[in-house]
């Protein structure tokens, strides 16, 4: 389902559930900033513009049930992440997450906020478990620009991926689309 974007390519981008592409880690690829992501726009960018920008993804992986999306995931030489979500037909830029550095200043969770002064983020933490652990993690999210900040389980102010995409009505989860300014 097309709504479970942002736990798809959360997934895919540190567990590395894909099966195809080059790995840009033995590339010597630049640090990747929040203003670098930000600027393939959503609903407008395509599979050309990302690969002109960064090369062949690390990981690709087809998504949704009827695969109708690729998920392109770049693991850069310096520990960077990041990973782009595309219509698997039109090649269109469907949905961006980025994994800051911990030198990088949103990796502090005030920063991270700051980088976003139009944003109204709503904090939200969540618990779930599993056969061996209970997890909890936060989240910051704009239902109105569709941005969501997530945190390292338990930490309370570090960024662990800055996400966009569509907002969708009463879900935390969003489908992708074009980001609005």
């Amino acid at each position: 389902m097309r709504n479970k974007f942002v736990l798809i390519i959360t997934f895919f981008l540190f567990c590395g559930c894909a099966t195809k592409g080059a790995d840009s880690s033995s590339t010597k690829m630049p640090k990747v900033s929040l203003k670098t992501v930000e600027s393939f726009p959503l609903g407008v960018a395509t599979l050309k513009d990302i690969r002109k920008a960064f090369g062949e993804p690390s990981r690709e992986v087809k998504l949704g049930a009827s695969e109708d999306e690729l998920g392109w995931a770049f693991y850069a030489g310096n520990g960077q992440e990041f990973s782009f979500t595309f219509d698997a037909k039109s090649g269109v830029l469907q949905g961006s997450v980025w994994a800051p550095l911990p030198e990088q200043p949103e990796f502090n969770i005030k920063r991270a906020l700051a980088s976003f002064p139009k944003g109204h983020f709503e904090k939200i933490t969540r618990q779930w478990t599993a056969a061996d652990a209970i997890y909890e993690q936060t989240i910051y999210l704009d239902k109105s620009s569709g941005v969501e900040i997530s945190l390292w389980n338990y930490s309370d102010s570090k960024v662990e991926t800055i996400s966009w995409g569509r907002p969708s009505k009463g879900s935390l989860q969003r489908l992708p689309s074009q980001k609005s300014n």
